[in-house]
């Protein structure tokens, strides 16, 4: 699924990158941001729930998750991520 996404997704190879935490100790979040489209990539490096607040430009409450490794993942305000969880968000830019 993660190669098909970086088919049809040229932000994902072509496009701005952005660390959101670099001083978090157990997430890994980043935007892509590219003609068209931004992605958003948040992963919960840790065995507990973490509840992050992430610095996003823009209005992400209309982002789509495109790929998740957990059912029913939350969007990405006032996001909680599960245990290993990981997930993928897109939004259309101007």
């Amino acid at each position: 699924l993660l190669i098909d996404l970086r088919h049809a997704e040229p932000v994902l190879t072509d496009g701005d990158f952005a660390l959101l935490l670099p001083e978090h100790p157990t997430v890994w979040a980043f935007v892509r941001r590219g003609a068209g489209a931004a992605l958003l990539v948040a992963a919960n490096l840790s065995g507990d729930d973490v509840a992050v607040d992430l610095p996003l430009d823009g209005d992400w409450s209309t982002a789509e998750v495109v790929l998740a490794n957990l059912p029913e993942p939350g969007g990405p305000t006032g996001l909680v991520l599960r245990p290993w969880e990981s997930v993928v968000w897109r939004r259309a830019t101007g």
